[in-house]
């Protein structure tokens, strides 16, 4: 037996022989293994939660969009309409969804400069249509 103490916990052990050390470093060291299993459990289950946050918002911001899109289909004067001329035809196009959507306006013996507005009215119902009609 040795004549030294120390503090462990809130208490002074006094005269601990070899035997009670070696438990006691056991026990500590399961203790310390099982804290450190808690923990990466934990750390597992902030990973998972903090991917479905990001599925989450990717969801939103899809929603948002939609919801944003949807309103510019209520206000058809917000709807952006560029009318392109080519050596046949002339199509008017509409940004939707990151993508441009095309559509037939007349043919370029037919085209007149002086209604431009008919024309992107005429693209604009076309749009709206396109979206309204069911396609298989």
């Amino acid at each position: 037996m040795s004549e030294r103490s120390r503090k462990y916990g809130s208490r002074l052990i006094k005269d601990f022989d070899e035997r009670q050390d070696l438990g006691l470093e056991r026990r500590t060291q399961k203790m310390i293994l099982k804290r450190e299993k808690e923990v990466q459990k934990l750390e597992e289950q902030i990973k998972s939660k903090k991917s479905k946050i990001r599925e989450l918002k990717s969801t939103l911001s899809e929603v948002q969009k939609r919801i944003g899109d949807t309103s510019l289909v209520k206000n058809l004067e917000r709807i952006n309409v560029v009318i392109v001329k080519s050596k046949t035809r002339v199509r008017g196009k509409v940004y939707f969804y990151r993508k441009w959507k095309w559509f037939h306006i007349c043919m370029n013996d037919i085209y007149d400069e002086s209604q431009i507005l008919h024309y992107k009215n005429i693209v604009r119902k076309k749009f709206i249509k396109s979206l309204t009609t069911y396609k298989d």
